[in-house]
Parts: structure tokens; sequence; C-alpha cells
């Protein structure tokens, strides 16, 4: 596990590569964390390094862990990732002592085409249950029996151990999708968002979009397929990435940039 947080007194990041286990304490982790950050402070490497020496595909990190505690946050901290967590402290009169800690509270920005104010607030949720629920036990209490969901979210998240109905199985999802094709040829199957005519960049989310049918989507699936197959593609397991219902169209309930990028993919 890959995490990114800040060194201590600086605003410049830290990469801190975990080995996690679930029979880990959550002590464990924070001792571990501690170790490693003492460690890349006293051999401190830039990120431009970084990306020189281990040329990635994609950036380094997402999600950036921030302790505004010490230092005064970065306000371009948050335009590289796609998440960043602020840990702060509320101001105090109390005199600052060995054995008292100000009280603490997080801060949390994220893009806001990739993650809605609901989702955020549901990983906020569940960080903070952790949390707490990590304090509530023992020292020596494995990681990976404390829980994530919480008490809300239980009652609307899928239970993991409940019947799947594999008895009821109707199919792939692309048969289901030339099913209802052929059913519903007509029907709005994606809505892709586009600038409208005289919408600059910079003019937030996209206000035009375009439409497109099952019978549209059902044939360009099949052009495409029949291409992969003259180029060589032979059977088997082979994924696109994305979200899809179980008609095949993709899900609901996503920001409208996120749905493009997953329709684009």
């Amino acid at each position: 596990m890959v995490i990114c947080t800040s060194a201590t007194g600086t605003t410049a990041p830290l990469l801190l590569k975990l080995d996690i286990a679930p029979e880990q304490t959550f002590f464990d982790v924070v001792r571990q964390i501690m170790e490693q950050e003492a460690e890349a402070s006293a051999d401190s490497v830039s990120l431009s390094q970084l990306n020189d020496h281990l040329k990635p595909e994609g950036p380094l990190y997402r999600v950036r862990f921030f302790d505004s505690t010490s230092v005064d946050s970065d306000p371009k901290a948050s335009y590289t990732t796609d998440m960043t967590l602020f840990l702060l402290a509320h101001p105090t009169d109390t005199t600052a002592a060995r054995s008292t800690v100000a009280p603490l509270y997080l801060q949390m920005a994220y893009n806001s085409l990739l993650f809605t104010q609901n989702r955020v607030s549901a990983l906020l949720e569940s960080l903070l249950f952790l949390l707490s629920t990590a304090a509530s036990h023992d020292a020596s209490h494995p990681l990976g029996s404390l829980p994530l969901r919480t008490p809300s979210q239980v009652k609307t998240l899928p239970d993991p151990q409940a019947d799947l109905d594999w008895c009821g199985f109707k199919g792939a999802i692309p048969d289901i999708f030339s099913a209802n094709a052929r059913a519903n040829p007509d029907s709005v199957c994606v809505v892709q968002c586009q600038p409208e005519e005289g919408q600059g960049i910079m003019d937030g989310p996209s206000r035009g979009k375009r439409t497109y049918t099952y019978k549209q989507i059902d044939e360009a699936s099949n052009v495409v397929a029949h291409a992969l197959i003259k180029n060589g593609l032979e059977r088997g397991r082979h994924g696109v990435r994305g979200e899809k219902r179980g008609d095949g169209s993709l899900r609901d309930g996503y920001p409208q940039g996120r749905r493009c990028l997953l329709r684009c993919r």
C-alpha cells in the first residue's frame, strides 16, 4: 500500500510504502507509518525525481493526507490530487503542554467531477467510525476485524453474507443488453455530456448533451467486435472498465463529468 502524506514542518509530500496485513493492530500500522515517515524525511526525494526514476503510467498518488497541525496547508496541495484530507487543530487559549492535545478535526478537498458530496460524506463517516472504533478497543485488537460500515450504512449497503440467488441468474450483461436492444431499440441508452454552443472550458460542467439509443450502441458494439476479431482478438477474458446496471447501461447516481469519463473508457 502506498500513501502520500506530509513531512514534519514542511509542505513537501512524502510517499510511504506500507505492508499492511489484517492481523496487524491499529497501533502496529501507526508505528509503521511513523517509522517510514522518519526514514523518508531523513532521505527526502522530490516527486519529480521519483517520477523520472519510476516512470509510472499515471500519477504516483491520487489521495493525500496532510498534517496541518504543525505547518500551514499548501493551498496548491489539493490541485494535484483527486482527494486531500487535512488534519487541523482548533485554536485554543490553553497553554500547550506535553500531556495535552488541542482538539482536532478533519477537512477534505476533493475532485467534484469524480465524487459527489454524498459519497465524500459517506467516506468521512466511515473514516471517523473506524478511528473511534479503534480507539475503543484494546491496542492488541487486529485491524482486519475493525468495521468500516457505519450503522446507517448497514441499512443501505448489500449484505455480503446474503443469498445471491445464483439459481435465478438471468445471464451475462452482454446477453441482457442485446435482449434489451431488441426489445427497446429506440429507448435512450447513453446520454453523453458535452459543452453546449458557446460554452467555454472554464464555464463549469458541460450543459449540452447527446443521446444514443440501444439500437445505436448495439450496432456500434458489433462493429467494434468484428474489428477486434479481424485484428486477432481470440476468445477469452477481456475487460472494459466502467460501471453498469444489470441491463447493460451505465449506472446512474454519479457526477455528470464522471459519467462522461466512464463512457469514454
